[in-house]
């Protein structure tokens, strides 16, 4: 196997809550992923992508962003993790 068929190993980072920066330099953040309902379970067929730049959801194929992936189109940046903030006293969380 040569370097030009081996997968790119941040594919497997293609996941719910991954931030990601494309070749414009916009953020996209995979909001949610959509399996397919036939032939092998669980396979991702679909991604909704939140572009944090625009405030926008768009919807692509999984084959799609693994190609750009591969081409270097588009990189991971990194999870988005939940953080808990205490909040001062009187301080109320809306």
């Amino acid at each position: 196997m040569n370097d030009e068929t081996k997968p790119n190993p941040y594919i497997a980072l293609l996941r719910e809550c991954s931030l990601w920066t494309d070749a414009k330099g916009r953020k996209l953040l995979v909001w949610r992923l959509w399996r397919s309902l036939q032939g092998p379970p669980y396979k991702v067929e679909h991604l909704d992508l939140l572009i944090l730049d625009d405030m926008a959801f768009v919807r692509r194929s999984y084959s799609e962003l693994v190609t750009l992936i591969n081409d270097g189109r588009m990189v991971y940046d990194r999870d988005v993790v939940e953080k808990v903030i205490k909040l001062p006293s009187g301080v109320v969380a809306v």
